[in-house]
């Protein structure tokens, strides 16, 4: 009986040129994958202070601020991809805007009133809490 041999395999040109294009395919897969893996690991220590953004009243949600503030500045020390002023600034920019729509649903009671239709001494000392908010 004859030892198996596996046959030559055939090398033509334009088989060398798919395979280097699937490498490079394969390569900048697996980058993006590594991206996304690091970006959901450094997303998910900011939830839990992003979390409040959403639930709490202007005067609770202060609390939180600082450590978002802290965790935002270790992600950007830290973190292999989300380590440039766009991200960061993106990131941000994002939680900025949660604030303030979370600001405005106060002020308004969640859609309720107008800020014309409230009684003025009321809306004033909602409108005072905001100037507790340091960010």
């Amino acid at each position: 009986m004859m030892p198996y041999r596996t046959p030559p395999k055939p090398n033509p040109p334009w088989n060398r040129a798919l395979h280097q294009k699937w490498r490079l395919l394969d390569n900048q897969v697996t980058d993006y994958y590594n991206e996304a893996s690091d970006n959901v690991k450094y997303l998910y220590a900011l939830e839990k202070y992003c979390e409040p953004l959403y639930r709490c009243d202007p005067k609770s949600m202060q609390q939180y601020i600082p450590g978002l503030l802290y965790t935002v500045r270790m992600v950007f020390a830290t973190s292999r991809y989300y380590n440039t002023t766009k991200q960061i600034s993106t990131l941000l920019v994002k939680v900025t805007n949660q604030i303030l729509n979370m600001c405005m649903e106060y002020l308004t009671n969640n859609g309720k009133k107008t800020i014309w239709n409230q009684d003025k001494l009321n809306f004033i000392e909602k409108a005072k809490v905001f100037t507790y908010i340091n960010i």
